[in-house]
């Protein structure tokens, strides 16, 4: 039996802190597959700004805001 294609989303945020990339892809077999979409959110000053002080150490409270 044949398994039918998959689409699946992907998203990820880099260490660049530049933005937030998302990508769509077709799986139509274990080394096939298409990109269909993808698109990259730049994050703003202010965005930027709250990862950064996450990353130096913010409290709890302050990451799961952002998160």
């Amino acid at each position: 039996m044949t398994e039918s294609p998959m689409r699946m989303v992907g998203v990820m945020s880099g260490t660049s802190l530049d933005g937030v990339d998302a990508a769509v892809v077709e799986i139509r077999g274990p080394t096939q597959l298409e990109l269909i979409g993808f698109a990259h959110r730049p994050y703003s000053r202010d965005e930027r700004g709250a990862i950064e002080a996450v990353l130096r150490g913010a409290k709890p409270p302050h990451l799961a805001e952002l998160h």
